[in-house]
């Protein structure tokens, strides 16, 4: 599955639209408020308008962390290929073998 950024929005009526990690991010967010807030018994979150400033503010948290996650990602995180490992891929129907050496090849 291809890692994608995404985008969280919110509108003035307190509808989110989410995608990518950031909406994943979001969803954790959400949740995480409402456990928070079913510690209070007798206490809700709100809904609709009175929503938007903590969904947006959810919304930019999310953005930020998944910005960082995916930066950090591409730009870092590699993957070995060891030298014991055969088979990794066919080629005219035969198992291809083991490289020589380890290689390490970046998660684009």
């Amino acid at each position: 599955m291809a890692l994608t950024l995404g985008s969280v929005s919110v509108s003035a009526a307190g509808v989110v639209t989410k995608s990518g990690e950031c909406g994943t991010l979001f969803d954790l967010l959400e949740a995480d408020a409402q456990t928070a807030i079913a510690a209070f018994p007798g206490a809700s979150l709100p809904t609709g308008p009175d929503a938007v400033p903590r969904l947006r503010a959810q919304a930019r948290q999310a953005t930020t962390i998944a910005t960082y996650i995916y930066g950090l990602l591409t730009a870092r995180a590699t993957v070995r290929i060891s030298t014991s490992t055969g088979a990794l891929q066919q080629a005219g129907g035969v198992d291809t073998t083991a490289p020589t050496a380890n290689r390490f090849l970046p998660i684009v």
